[in-house]
């Protein structure tokens, strides 16, 4: 089938139905993790987050304890330690 509408319409109407496709998928994971989840065990939902707290927290403290940075390149330890708030989902203002 061959289109009448013209090429940007047409690429329009392309990005559209992606950005659809895009959002049927992310819902479908998103209830597969959801589902997931419920079926854990209460224990193991709060193991499972300790564990990742306290990985994050062994991580800040690898940072802050790096030799190889000066007094100077404070400000680096602390963009360091922020980023690894944010790889864990923790955003935080001062970062802006």
């Amino acid at each position: 089938m061959v289109s009448n509408m013209p090429s940007e319409e047409w690429a329009q109407e392309v990005e559209v139905a992606r950005e659809v496709a895009r959002n049927f998928y992310a819902n479908a994971i998103g209830k597969l993790a959801v589902d997931y989840i419920r079926r854990l065990e209460p224990d193991a939902l709060c193991e499972l987050a300790e564990s990742e707290a306290v990985k994050m927290i062994s991580r800040i403290k690898e940072i802050l304890d790096e030799d190889d940075a000066a007094d100077p390149e404070c400000f680096q330890r602390i963009d360091s330690i922020v980023s690894e708030f944010e790889w864990m989902g923790i955003y935080t203002l001062r970062h802006q």
